[in-house]
């Protein structure tokens, strides 16, 4: 029998990931033993069932049965060049976030970058050629576009194409809405790419404020249907604060009512023009948890197909589906925390700002060491993945959080709490060990089990058909 890779399937590995699929969609990984078999469907090697393992055979049916290979008596032809084995020189990063100016065109209250001014600039077309070439040198085909705001750039559609040229697609877009037009829009779709566009939405009556411009409210909505218009799908962020906690609940309706697929409501990150004059405004963890409290029953009352996110505290897909409570980990089990990565998702995503700086995400980005906080301008990113301030993050532990902070040594809920969030400690603190101090409130204050009893009666009270889901 022979077995030969589909077209749209090509054979690549990264470094600590030799043995991979790319398929059109998503990337698939595998064993040696497994790959062994994958390496010989070329369409000219016949292989028996005997000469097969009991993996390889159960990985050849499952090849066979979702398309991704074609098996024949006869021969089949060869693999065409791009589909044969590549290894790329680098680690496998599944998404890049890229920021493709640093400048904006609102005055954004908790913007941590203080734009417009921007502390970062708009790079040059040649550089973000430059930017294309080396993502694609690694590998890297999934991006998230963000800035400043990633439309005050004039040529993003030209960008679209050179992304298309080398094989990169733009997934995700983080963006006020205020710059979106449908000749945007058509270029997305022209170079075959249907991102989610992520619009910032602090409230119906208090985003003019927040975002520092008037009509931005009215801009935003605008970009929702245009967007959901042209195809897209569109999420909304809502920076919560004393201002607009009361508005919650006519915001999540109106965006129910625009088609918006998830709201995500997170408390404002105190960086930037937020910290410097509006700190005050700021809700106490206690404040945040009363409001999520006071709105879940709304939200089940109001029959709304929205998903809810609500800063990891709570989340929620629309008042007839799941639900669930934290992200609680059990390492009750764990002795060893030396092989756990301190933040376990920077491995497989990495942020890269205006500047060409590297870091594991947004809110880390200008926090890491400044002796190895290098620019892709000065250094291949190949190199910067082997040897930056983003590496030696990459490097560091749970053991190592551990041994900085006596607090988390002996608390008692450190075998659940996965020690949170990274960069919100260093927010928190001001240093790069700092605790997640909205992690510890979850759980100290036993969040989870206050949460799920108020979502258990809101859930049952319109859907009792449904079940309880947690």
């Amino acid at each position: 029998m022979y077995y030969r890779l589909n077209d749209d399937y090509k054979l690549c590995g990264w470094n600590g990931l030799p043995f991979a699929i790319r398929g059109p969609q998503k990337d698939y990984h595998y064993d040696r033993e497994q790959y062994r078999f994958v390496l010989q469907c070329d369409g000219v090697t016949e292989i028996t069932d005997g000469e097969l393992s009991t993996e390889q055979l159960a990985l050849r049916d499952e090849l066979l049965e979702c398309g991704m290979i074609t098996s024949s008596n006869e021969r089949l032809s060869k693999l065409s060049l791009s589909q044969q084995y590549n290894k790329y020189d680098s680690p496998y990063i599944m998404e890049m976030t890229w920021g493709v100016t640093g400048k904006c065109n609102y005055q954004c209250l908790h913007c941590f970058m203080s734009a417009p001014k921007g502390i970062h600039p708009e790079p040059t077309w040649n550089m973000c050629v430059h930017v294309l070439d080396e993502f694609s040198s690694c590998g890297i085909r999934d991006l998230v576009l963000t800035g400043g705001e990633p439309f005050f750039r004039k040529d993003i559609s030209k960008l679209l194409v050179e992304m298309k040229k080398r094989n990169i697609r733009v997934n995700g877009v983080l963006s006020n809405g205020s710059l979106i037009t449908d000749e945007i829009l058509e270029a997305f779709r022209e170079n075959d790419m249907h991102p989610l566009f992520s619009i910032s939405f602090d409230g119906i009556y208090y985003h003019d404020k927040i975002r520092g411009v008037p009509g931005a409210r009215i801009a935003a909505e605008k970009a929702i249907k245009k967007v959901i218009g042209h195809g897209c799908s569109v999420s909304c962020n809502m920076c919560l604060n004393k201002n607009n906690a009361g508005e919650l609940m006519d915001t999540v309706n109106y965006l129910d009512a625009l088609g918006v697929e998830f709201i995500h409501i997170s408390s404002v990150n105190e960086e930037g023009l937020w910290k410097e004059f509006n700190k005050k405004n700021s809700l106490t963890y206690d404040e945040q948890l009363q409001v999520l409290l006071e709105y879940i029953p709304h939200y089940y009352k109001g029959r709304v197909k929205t998903g809810f996110v609500y800063q990891g505290w709570f989340t929620a897909k629309g008042f007839d589906g799941e639900y669930s409570s934290g992200h609680l980990v059990n390492h009750e089990q764990e002795t060893d925390f030396s092989q756990k990565p301190l933040c376990s998702s920077s491995k497989l995503k990495a942020f890269l700002n205006a500047e060409g700086m590297l870091s594991p995400c947004i809110p880390m980005d200008g926090k890491m060491p400044d002796n190895k906080y290098m620019s892709i301008y000065e250094r291949p990113l190949k190199e910067l993945f082997t040897d930056s301030a983003w590496t030696e993050f990459n490097k560091l532990t749970k053991e190592d959080y551990l041994q900085r902070n006596v607090r988390c040594r002996s608390c008692e809920y450190r075998l659940q709490c996965d020690f949170g969030c990274p960069a919100a400690g260093f927010i928190d603190h001001d240093r790069f060990w700092g605790i997640d101090e909205k992690n510890c409130f979850f759980l100290k204050n036993r969040c989870a089990e206050k949460i799920l009893k108020v979502a258990r009666y809101a859930s049952l009270q319109k859907i009792k058909q449904k079940g309880v889901y947690v």
